[in-house]
């Protein structure tokens, strides 16, 4: 994935604006990742440690499908 957000970057943002969105991004990372584990968290001490996975594990598989679905709407267009 850094890979492909390095060649995205490189081909839509000027070097200054690269610098600019390359700190936003990873802001914007930081922040999510900050919020999820605190979700996560309560979860984990509201039910216990197995629901907080089993949701976890249900959010990627959501995640999972909804790439599927957009690589597939992106091939057909």
């Amino acid at each position: 994935s850094e890979t492909a957000e390095s060649a995205l970057l490189q081909k839509e943002f000027s070097s200054a604006q690269r610098a600019t969105m390359g700190s936003l991004i990873s802001l914007c990372g930081g922040l999510i990742m900050a919020l999820s584990y605190y979700i996560f968290g309560l979860i984990a001490d509201a039910y216990s440690i197995y629901v907080a996975v089993w949701v976890l594990v249900a959010a990627k598989i959501c995640t999972g499908i909804g790439y599927t679905a957009f690589a597939k709407k992106q091939k057909t267009e």
